[in-house]
């Protein structure tokens, strides 16, 4: 189904690890951190089909066949990502994929929803998780989920109504491998740029967000706060303009608020 000699000889990638099914490529990939030396990096874990993919928290990423689900295990060089850049990875990774997916859709319609989603035609196509092991410690894993081809007729209705894939809103019929291969090497340039003008990441990002000048509601672990979005700062933290002034959030789980009737 994949092009594996194309996609390590127009990438950085430099070992691929391919399934016809797993679980979840982020669990693979933390358990071969956990269980082997994985030699030169970056390696892809590649599968055609993901059963129990994990977003953040307790949340599932749901997919069918023609969804691309892989998941990148990356050096983290201190001297060209040093800890305190390191919470710009997912805009970054978001930012790639929105990037490489303009060759499908018009880039009007691809949009960006803090801290990890795509969204296209402001319905999700893309959803990421970042995971940083406890041992090694110079490395991260990068799992991404793309709706490319699959369809949503037999999803549950909460993700009906709230997904969509790229075949749905372009006429061509989208190569995984093409697609793969576009994110890849748009992730390489975002990290190029994270590492020399985080800035620049930032800049790019915020105007692409969905979010900005929108009433939001984020949910942490300890509160809820609602607010109008003013975007993000230089650290990647959501910036909320709420009743106690601007508010920065680190994390959290952002819901659109419903506009007000009349």
């Amino acid at each position: 189904m994949f092009d594996i000699p194309r996609i390590l000889s127009d990438t950085p990638v430099r070992r691929i690890e391919y399934h016809a099914e797993l679980p979840s490529t982020n669990d693979f990939a933390l358990q071969q951190l956990r269980t082997e030396d994985v030699g030169e990096l970056p390696m892809l874990v590649l599968a055609d089909r993901q059963t129990r993919g994990r977003g953040r928290g307790e949340n599932r990423w749901w997919s069918s066949e023609g969804a691309l689900t892989f998941s990148l295990i990356l050096p983290l060089d201190p001297s060209q990502l040093p800890p305190d850049r390191r919470p710009l990875l997912a805009l970054a990774a978001g930012l790639a994929v929105r990037d490489a997916l303009e060759d499908f859709v018009p880039s009007a319609a691809l949009r960006l929803k803090w801290p990890n989603d795509v969204y296209l035609s402001d319905r999700k196509v893309c959803g990421i998780l970042i995971e940083l092991p406890a041992r090694p410690s110079d490395v991260c894993v990068v799992g991404i989920g793309v709706n490319v081809t699959n369809s949503f007729d037999v999803a549950p209705p909460e993700v009906r109504g709230r997904a969509i894939s790229v075949a749905e809103h372009s006429p061509a019929v989208c190569d995984l491998t093409v697609v793969l291969i576009r994110i890849l090497q748009q992730f390489d340039r975002a990290l190029h740029s994270l590492g020399h003008d985080p800035g620049k990441v930032v800049e790019r990002w915020q105007s692409c967000c969905m979010l900005t000048s929108r009433q939001v509601c984020l949910q942490t672990e300890t509160q809820r706060t609602v607010g109008r979005c003013e975007g993000i700062d230089a650290a990647g933290r959501l910036i909320l303009r709420t009743e106690r002034g601007l508010q920065p959030f680190s994390s959290g789980t952002v819901e659109l608020m419903p506009s007000p009737a009349g």
